[in-house]
This record gives C-alpha cells, sequence and structure tokens, in this order.
C-alpha cells in the first residue's frame, strides 16, 4: 500500500493477498428504502449433533512491517490497517456472497436524494474496556477522525463527504454527505472507519496507539515494537457478522512476527514456526504446492499496483516529456518474464485488470516499449548524451537519480530489472533499499523523485481518486499530483450514481492519467500465498482478498 489504501481494513486481517475477480454487485449508494438484513426463510432440516470445534492455540503470522501505532486514525498506510482486526465496521463484505453486508450495524436506509444515511446499530456490543457502543461513540468517531488536531493521513476515505453526524437514539444514528456517492457505503468497510473509545483515548492519552480499545473478536494484549505483536481472543464476543457463528472466536491467541527478511519469513513458514506470511514469491510457491501440510491461495491484484512512482511535483517528472519517455523505456514483458516468470500481464493502465471499472482500452493507449521513441523525448525535454550513451542535465551534469524502494512483494526485484531498463536510456540510477514503512512516509511527504512500489490495492476503481486527488496530498496521493481537471474527473467516480454513467467516469480518469503519464503501471500478478492447514475453518473473501478468521480453528 500503500495500500491504498490504503485501501484497508477491518475486524479481519486484511492481508494484501491479491484477488479473483468477481461480478459488480448492484450500486449499494442508490438512493432506497431500506436494506434488509434478516436471512432466507429456509425449510426446515434434519438437526445433526456436530462437536464444536477446539478453543485454544495460536495463530502465527509473519510480516516484513509494523504498524507503529494502533490508533486506527493516526494509521499512514494500508499495511497498519490491514492489522486492526480488534475492532469492527458499520459494514463488511460478506466473504460467501461477495456483497457488501450489515455487520456492527443492523440495517440501513437512504434518503432520496441520496443524501443522507440512517443506521439502526447493533445492540450489546461492547468496547473491550466495558463500556457500551452507543450512536454517540460513532458520532464522536467521525468528529476526532475530521479534527484538523488528529490530523490523519487516512480518514478523508471513510469520512471526507460526511458533513454531519446525528444522533437519533442511543441504537440509530444518520450521517448527512455533501453529494451522492457510489462508493460511500464501501469507505464505510475500512478498519479506519472503525469505532473509537472517548474514555479509552482521554484515559490513555499519548499511549493509546499502544493500546488501542477496540470492539472484535480479538484483544490488543502487547506490541513490543521490531519483535511482536500479540492479541488475545475476546470472550465476551458476541455481535459478529452474520457469516461467523454467534459468540468468541475459537484460537486463543494471534501473534504477528515481525520478521523483515523474506528468506526468513519463507522458512518459518516451511519449517512450521509461522502459520501464514503474506505473500510467497513465485520461485517459492512449488515448495508449498506439493506439500500436503498447506492450503494455497491463489488471486490476481488488484488497485493501482505495482508500479513506478514519480514525484511529479518536483524535477525532472514535473516534465510530462520525462515521464513519457520513462514509461516508454520500460520493456513490461521483460519484467513478466523475469521478475514473475511469466504468472502475470503487462500493465498499462492506472488499474489492473482485476479491479472494479479497468477499462481495457487501456492496452492500446498505454506507454508500449519504444527506447528510441524514450531516447527523443529526453532529448526533447533539453536532455543530451555522452559519447558512452549517458545522459546529461541541461545544465550538462551527469543525470543521476536514486531509486527507492523495498523488499515488499517483488518491489526490489522489480527495481533492479528497472535499473537495467533506464540504464538502456541512459539514466544512471543506483537502489536505495529502505524499509517498506520508511518508503510510505516518503512518498507522502514527497520526499522522493522516484520510487518502485507496491503502490495502493483495493477492489474499486476508487483508489484512482483515494491515491491522485489533489485533496489526498499528504496522505494517500503519493504521486503528489495536483490536477483541477483530474480532480473534476475523479470527483465524478465517486458522484456519479448511475452504473453506465459511472464506468464512463472511470474509463475517462484512466485516459487523461494515461494521458499526463502520471505514473509508470508495471504488470497485473497471479499472487500466492499459502495457510498452514492446522488452520482450519477461515474464510476467504474473493472480492477483497480478506481472510476471516473468527470460525477458524486450530485442529488437533
Amino acid at each position: 500500500m500503500k495500500k491504498a489504501m490504503l485501501s484497508i481494513m477491518l475486524v479481519i486481517i486484511m492481508l494484501s493477498f491479491w484477488v479473483a475477480g468477481c461480478t459488480p454487485s448492484a450500486n449499494p449508494s442508490t438512493p432506497e428504502q431500506a436494506v434488509s438484513t434478516e436471512a432466507p426463510t429456509e425449510e426446515p432440516t434434519e438437526i445433526q449433533e456436530v462437536s464444536e470445534p477446539p478453543v485454544g492455540g495460536t495463530l502465527h503470522i509473519g510480516i516484513d512491517f509494523e504498524p507503529g501505532t494502533y490508533d486506527i486514525h493516526k494509521m499512514s498506510g494500508w499495511d497498519d490497517t490491514q492489522m486492526a482486526f480488534f475492532n469492527g465496521t458499520l459494514v463488511a463484505f460478506n466473504p460467501d456472497t461477495n456483497e457488501l453486508s450489515p455487520y456492527l450495524a443492523d440495517s440501513w436506509t437512504i434518503s432520496e436524494d441520496g443524501l443522507t444515511y440512517t443506521f439502526k446499530l447493533k445492540e450489546g456490543v461492547k468496547f473491550h474496556n466495558g463500556d457500551t457502543l452507543t450512536a454517540k461513540d460513532w458520532c464522536y468517531t467521525f468528529e476526532r477522525a475530521m479534527s484538523p488536531e488528529t490530523a490523519s493521513p487516512v480518514a478523508s476515505t471513510s469520512w471526507g463527504l460526511v458533513t454531519n453526524c446525528t444522533v437519533i437514539d442511543d441504537y440509530t444514528m444518520s450521517f448527512t454527505i455533501s453529494e451522492p456517492s457510489y462508493t460511500f457505503l464501501m469507505g464505510l468497510n475500512y478498519a479506519t472507519a472503525g469505532p473509537v473509545s472517548k474514555r479509552a483515548i482521554e484515559e490513555l492519552g499519548a499511549d493509546y496507539g499502544q493500546q488501542a480499545v477496540g470492539v472484535g473478536p480479538y484483544l490488543l494484549k502487547e506490541y513490543v515494537s521490531g519483535e511482536k505483536i500479540v492479541y488475545e481472543r475476546n470472550p465476551d464476543y458476541t455481535w459478529g457478522p452474520s457469516w461467523v457463528h454467534t459468540g468468541p472466536a475459537y484460537i486463543q491467541t494471534v501473534e504477528y512476527r515481525i520478521i523483515p527478511e523474506y528468506s526468513t519469513l519463507i522458512a518459518g513458514l516451511e519449517s512450521g514456526d509461522l502459520d501464514i506470511i503474506p505473500t510467497v514469491d513465485y520461485s517459492d510457491i512449488s515448495r508449498f504446492e506439493g506439500d500436503g501440510r498447506f492450503t494455497k491461495i491463489e488471486g490476481q491484484q488488484q488497485g493501482m499496483n505495482p508500479l513506478v512512482v514519480f514525484n511529479v511535483a518536483k524535477p525532472p517528472f514535473d516534465d510530462i516529456r520525462v515521464r513519457k519517455a520513462f514509461n516508454l523505456a520500460i520493456n513490461r514483458e521483460d519484467l513478466v518474464t523475469i521478475v514473475l516468470k511469466g504468472n502475470g500481464m503487462p500493465l498499462y493502465g492506472p488499474i489492473t485488470a482485476n479491479t472494479l471499472g479497468y477499462d481495457p482500452i487501456v492496452e492500446s493507449l498505454g506507454y508500449h516499449y519504444d527506447l528510441e521513441q524514450a531516447k527523443a523525448l529526453m532529448q526533447e525535454a533539453g536532455y543530451t548524451y555522452d559519447s558512452g550513451g549517458m545522459l546529461l542535465t541541461p545544465d550538462g551534469q551527469p543525470f543521476v537519480l536514486d531509486l527507492i524502494t523495498s523488499t515488499y512483494g517483488t518491489s526490489s526485484k522489480n527495481a533492479e530489472v528497472l535499473v537495467e531498463q533506464f540504464r538502456a536510456l541512459g539514466v544512471q540510477m543506483t537502489i536505495q533499499l529502505l524499509d517498506s514503512s520508511i518508503v510510505w512516509d516518503k512518498e507522502m511527504a514527497g520526499d522522493f523523485q522516484i520510487t518502485a512500489t507496491y503502490g495502493l490495492g483495493w477492489y474499486d476503481a476508487e483508489i484512482m481518486r483515494m491515491g491522485m486527488h489533489s485533496s489526498q496530498m499528504g496522505s494517500l496521493n503519493i504521486f503528489q499530483v495536483q490536477d483541477p481537471v483530474l480532480d473534476e474527473i475523479l470527483d465524478r467516480t465517486i458522484t456519479t450514481v448511475d452504473p453506465e454513467q459511472r464506468q464512463a467516469a472511470v474509463t475517462e480518469a484512466q485516459k487523461y492519467i494515461i494521458e499526463k503519464a502520471y505514473l509508470a503501471p508495471l504488470y497485473s500478478t497471479i499472487g500466492f500465498t499459502a495457510l498452514n492447514n492446522r488452520i482450519q475453518g477461515a474464510k476467504y473473501c474473493i472480492k477483497t482478498g480478506q481472510l476471516w478468521y473468527q470460525d477458524a480453528y486450530i485442529a488437533q
């Protein structure tokens, strides 16, 4: 994520898995009378006696980053919010149906003008400190998230359109938004839209980020920076969504082990010390495919990733000719062959082919490899070549850049290939390998020229607005784009509620981003991870790439 999206995010562990496509559901923001939450009537069936899964044990998850804070309003990247499963959200995607469904809300209605969403809340939900979750807490959550004092880098992705939150009674509230939105309900699915406890924040003060209080199936027990994060089963949890069992989770402890080195993560998975890691590289997946101890999870990537990020606010990438030249210098077919061993396809537009809203027209509009044209554009921009074929800047100095990247996913491997491809263009480039969280912070702050990154992951074209709208500067707009024309197009991608008109706006956004060469997309992948079969009962949502662990248990 960066991861974009941020996006983002629940009472579940959102493990950056690449996900397989699914058909879009009906527009969740179209005005309607009500959303029913009653289960369909079924014919009586013979009751069979079944044994309850065992309670206990520890799920071990390996990660190569750490969140820094568990204050959901101050988390800086999607990797952070993927771990916020100590909390819950008003709505969530049901992994059985791939539909947006009630979670901490029992139901909701939408006004005829599409501006007011009224939620009936599930009763009996309690924070980990024992306080009952009410409508008042939800309004406090919104107000704190959007307060300038909080300075949340991600809150606007959920609450940015909200102009008012009204408490109707203890278990009824409404949000008023500034304009009709195709994606508002989706935004309430992000972990950053979960509730926060005012009492816990006031009592814990500066320590709240390390001792956050939520309402989820697990409680944050211990956070040792650089080493581990430990969760304990919430014994009082009885308010899970409809697709999990009623009652507390079965697994007693969930332990994240912070292991920056990919080779150590793989070794831990293979030895059984770890039950799952976010990503298994293509070259390693065969080690697990034939191993009966593991189940392979496979899906296609979604969002704006992976990619080369230009800082368009700084030289040399404030020049569109340079951005186009770098795009043309990338041989994406070679990247797929070298980095992915053929397990992917070249990407020529801002979002991957498996992201809702993708238009295949980008395949003809995008920048296909053409080194000679790339060199011509660099010369048109004022650069010259020395006798060795290397570029000189307009003032006669060697053209030298640092390519910032991390070990996350295929980022560093992409960087190695890209450095050679850009060298063919005449660019002297070195790789600056940093922790993924540092790369993310630099991108948000605009403290870079060019990065090879895993980008912003999300399942809907909304990710373009999250990552490239000027309102997201200092947050998810890692490209540093401030373009009023693009802002207007991106606004239409979320305010247009008619599906066909919305798709037209999404297509227009893809075309415009390509025209301006605001980024350099690389490829769309088939991604893998492996889950140890001692973990049974986890549910995978192909729409969001999320694993729900409330029904999971450790086989004896």
